[in-house]
């Protein structure tokens, strides 16, 4: 069920001729998560759901960003040179609201995109497989 404000998104996007910012991602089951979806901190949340937490091989790097320019919280996680044949980079965006007031979260959707390695597909963030 969308919530209002994707549904306000979704129409100011549209009235401008543009596409929401989520079509750019593949959604993910919600009900696949293994961790927590609700608490007082939303990139804790993003990361414990998303995050790499072991170290990586090569020059794996994990970013998070938290955008609260708005009532509900983006978190953007990115992990680049992934030590995968096929997939080079992966981001996450993590959407939250606010429970019944702004001292809990709750997750209320989460897509994923990739960019693939040198001959394996797009070198741009997509949603489509790398080979």
């Amino acid at each position: 069920m969308k919530s209002k404000g994707k549904l306000a998104l979704f129409a100011v996007s549209a009235a401008l001729g543009m596409m929401p910012l989520i079509d750019n991602y593949s959604a993910i089951d919600l009900e696949q998560i293994n961790a927590d979806l609700t608490g007082s901190n939303p990139r804790e949340i993003a990361i414990a759901a998303f995050g790499i937490q072991e170290p990586q091989e090569g020059n794996f790097q994990q970013t998070v960003t938290v955008d609260e320019s708005n009532p509900q919280q983006v978190v953007t996680i990115t992990q680049n040179n992934l030590p995968d044949d096929s997939v080079r980079d992966v981001r996450y965006r993590v959407e939250f609201e606010p429970v019944t007031n702004q001292s809990q979260w709750r997750m209320v959707w989460a897509g994923r995109q990739q960019r693939c390695q040198q001959g394996r597909g797009s070198q741009d963030w997509t949603t489509e497989s790398c080979l």
